[in-house]
């Protein structure tokens, strides 16, 4: 039996509050293919009404857990904005205006999302306080920094923290921290045995040659500090710990040094007129060439007709790799001589040029080609032609897993005395692992070793002896590995000449004065007293007449004879002594 609905479907809306009875809808399928139930149509009203932008907010949400309260899934879903939700498109275009609407919109201490193909300049956001952005490095159009423009997948967390204005003392501070009751740390933990990413290994490559991990500090997307820790399953690699920060250099083709009226003193700040980009001169010199060839990694010159290589400079010649430049002058400071090269290569002897250039630290920026530089005192009248942008690591601290040495070591190329220490360097008595002082006391010591990752490195050490009571405690020459001293550190602990004239030498160590008392007769006295009476002397007389002796010795002076050699008798000097007390050298 057929029934019709006391109301149609445009009516719901008008139903009353209370339903009463009189609102109650009968459901039915009336006959032929074009009619629906009412509860079809119904169905399509939610959908329809809980879609609309608004719908969202009508939907509840409660998390578990006692205490949790009610918000809406609107509410739950802006705990983090994502740029699709303003019309992104991840197809790789940039999306510059529409990231700028997410930004802006992203409320304080949110988190913007940026998924993956949706490019746009990270410099150019205006940047609301205290927000988040989350991208993949790819899609940032950005080249900062040096010139160079990454390109690794990785994803990025970008920060815009302040507490100014707000504070008026503060600024902006972007740090993450981690914070515990106890034991607080990151863990880097690279596994070897993921073997299913196999197929996206680079040439070279594999999961256990070396196992690597790493902590990187950059500026401008400039790497300038690296500490790394490698595992290679070989013994003949170093495996270790290493630390140490980037060299960032830029070489400047166009600019040299008779570009400049006054040219400018090393590390003087160096501005591109036009980029503004800054570093620190370290040379400027103008066109090059000579005759050499290449083997390895040494640049030989024999010949040189306009001498002004150094470091930074771009080189060019038949044969020669495009985009050589040289990292470090060895006997060469121009002309001839060799010098290192950053590319591995054999070159015959062939004539090898290089154009002017300007070569800095960089600092700041990146330099354009076609700008003049200045000093800030003048500019150039030359131009840039070509940036080149290089890298070398320096002074590396590493400690090696196979014998747990530690070391200092230098950049490739650097002159030997680049490691320099402001104060002292002390070595103590130590424990095997740690820095505490042990009862079983290990004798300190400097050595000198051919291979310090061998077993058994042969060398030579000056050990400091505290066996003895301090007061007779020495410096003694040991070979390598053995207790058995070969000589004794003996200092000269004081020395002057003198004549019977001139008492008073020029020369004089430790020595504050001459006294003669008498015919061949004198007495030294010590600016600073011995530490012991026992100490060697050596006399050299300049005369044949004259044989000096010491008659005694103490802790603050030392009284000399002086004979005639031909008659035996007691006289004044005819000509110099020289006097040099050597021992006692630890007090």
């Amino acid at each position: 039996m057929a029934t019709t609905p006391r109301k149609t479907f445009p009516e719901l809306q008008a139903l009353s509050a209370p339903v009463v009875d009189s609102d109650v809808l009968a459901v039915y399928r009336a006959p032929g293919p074009a009619k629906r139930t009412t509860a079809t149509v119904f169905s399509d009203y939610i959908k329809a009404f809980y879609s609309a932008p608004a719908g969202s907010a009508l939907i509840g949400f409660l998390q578990s857990g006692t205490g949790a309260d009610a918000r809406t899934v609107q509410s739950k879903l802006r705990d983090i904005v994502n740029v699709l939700d303003f019309g992104a498109v991840q197809n790789g275009t940039t999306q510059q205006s529409i990231v700028q609407e997410a930004v802006t919109a992203t409320p304080a201490n949110a988190t913007l999302y940026i998924p993956a193909g949706v490019k746009f300049s990270l410099t150019a956001l205006t940047l609301p306080q205290n927000i988040q952005i989350e991208f993949r490095i790819d899609d940032c159009n950005d080249v900062v920094g040096n010139g160079t423009k990454l390109e690794s997948g990785e994803r990025v967390l970008f920060s815009n923290n302040s507490s100014y204005p707000t504070n008026a003392n503060g600024g902006l501070v972007n740090e993450r921290r981690l914070t515990s009751a106890l034991n607080s740390g990151y863990v880097v933990d690279t596994w070897t045995g993921v073997t299913g990413a196999a197929p996206y290994l680079g040439p070279g490559q594999s999961f256990t040659d070396p196992a690597r991990g790493s902590y990187n500090i950059h500026v401008d997307q400039t790497g300038l500090y690296y500490s790394v820790v490698v595992h290679y399953p070989t013994f003949s690699n170093f495996s270790g710990w290493s630390s140490h920060t980037w060299r960032e250099t830029t070489s400047i083709s166009g600019v040299g040094g008779a570009d400049w009226t006054s040219v400018p003193a090393e590390n003087t700040v160096i501005t591109g007129a036009i980029s503004g980009a800054k570093g620190l001169l370290l040379a400027t010199k103008d066109a090059s060439s000579v005759t050499g060839s290449i083997a390895g990694n040494i640049l030989t010159v024999t010949a040189a007709s306009a001498g002004n290589l150094a470091q930074g400079a771009i080189i060019s010649g038949t044969g020669v790799t495009a985009g050589t430049r040289i990292l470090a002058t060895l006997t060469g400071s121009g002309g001839i001589g060799t010098y290192r090269v950053s590319e591995t290569q054999t070159v015959g002897s062939t004539t090898i040029t290089a154009p002017k250039f300007t070569f800095v630290l960089w600092i700041s920026g990146r330099f354009a080609v076609g700008e003049a530089l200045t000093d800030n005192n003048e500019t150039t009248s030359a131009t840039s032609t070509a940036i080149t942008a290089g890298a070398q690591a320096m002074n590396a601290i590493s400690q090696d897993f196979k014998r747990g040495n530690v070391s200092i070591g230098l950049p490739p190329g650097a002159p030997r005395d680049l490691f320099a220490v402001g104060g002292k360097i002390i070595a103590t008595k130590t424990r095997d692992t740690s820095q505490h002082i042990e009862d079983v006391i290990t004798n300190p010591a400097v050595g000198w070793v051919d291979d310090y990752e061998a077993g058994s490195p042969a060398g030579m050490e000056i050990t400091y002896n505290v066996t003895p009571a301090a007061a007779s405690r020495r410096l003694t020459v040991n070979r390598r590995g053995s207790t058995t001293p070969i000589g004794l550190v003996g200092a000269t602990q004081a020395s002057t000449t003198f004549t019977n004239a001139a008492l008073t030498g020029t020369n004089a160590f430790n020595v504050s004065g001459v006294v003669r008392n008498s015919t061949g007769d004198y007495i030294i006295t010590f600016t600073n007293a011995m530490a012991t009476s026992d100490f060697a002397v050596s006399l050299a007389n300049s005369e044949y007449a004259d044989s000096t002796r010491v008659y005694v010795a103490s802790t603050t002076t030392l009284r000399l004879f002086n004979f005639n050699t031909a008659t035996g008798v007691q006289s004044d000097l005819v000509g110099r002594v020289h006097v040099t007390c050597v021992g006692g050298d630890i007090p």
